[in-house]
């Protein structure tokens, strides 16, 4: 995965752990942000499966609110459609329609 953003850009390999940060400098670096997980969503699934069984079996408070879920599919969305239309995607109407909510 590579996204660009105006501050800078991530590079991601989640089959490897590898994330790779730049800022935008003429002469930044790439800096190695790697992490040690693996896995589905580099270990996310199993993370979000046993918050999700923790919440519905025992009663525990979820850790993120509905409004985080939201805006991570909204970003998602924007990098579906930024991958199939091959295009920069403007996020700003996706906030408008994320705040309607």
């Amino acid at each position: 995965m590579y996204i660009l953003g105006t501050t800078g850009a991530l590079r991601a390999d989640v089959l490897t752990g590898t994330i790779q940060v730049r800022k935008v400098k003429f002469d930044a670096e790439m800096e190695d942000v790697s992490t040690t997980a693996s896995g589905g969503h580099g270990c996310g699934d199993e993370v979000l499966a046993c918050e999700l069984a923790d919440s519905m079996l025992n009663g525990t408070p979820p850790t993120v609110g509905i409004r985080e879920g939201v805006e991570s599919s909204a970003v998602c969305f924007a990098i579906d459609e930024a991958m199939d239309s091959r295009r920069i995607v403007e996020l700003a109407p996706l906030w408008k329609q994320v705040d309607s909510v």
